[in-house]
């Protein structure tokens, strides 16, 4: 099951569109950039570089920027770790299960934000 299901798939087609024109080899800034232009074609708020605080303690204790958040629900962070997945299928699963760990974590670092 899907958190933002819903969302979450209209992002998914909308990355699929950017891929099957671009293709592959650019830099991450263009498919951030295109992802964006197509997720707002399509309706939805895209919101790029997004400062995101990492709460600890009730403190706010460092930050950093989301790739997209899109309708202020939904974090797109490190479009190139799928990329280097796909060129790299010996590498370690440690990096992709660490890629999915810092991912929910940013994404429960928002949700607490929003919650405050």
């Amino acid at each position: 099951m899907l958190i933002e299901e819903d969302l979450t798939r209209r992002v998914i087609g909308c990355a699929y569109r950017v891929y099957n024109v671009l293709g592959s080899g650019l830099p991450e800034s263009v498919y951030v950039g295109a992802l964006e232009h197509e997720c707002e074609k399509n309706g939805m708020l895209a919101q790029r570089e997004f400062p995101i605080a990492v709460y600890y303690d009730g403190v706010i204790v460092g930050s950093y920027r989301a790739d997209l958040l899109i309708d202020r629900r939904l974090i797109i962070e490190d479009l190139d770790s799928a990329k280097s997945r796909r060129e790299s299928p010996e590498a370690p699963l440690g990096r992709k299960d660490h890629h999915r760990a810092d991912t929910r974590d940013g994404v429960r670092q928002y949700q607490r934000r929003i919650a405050e």
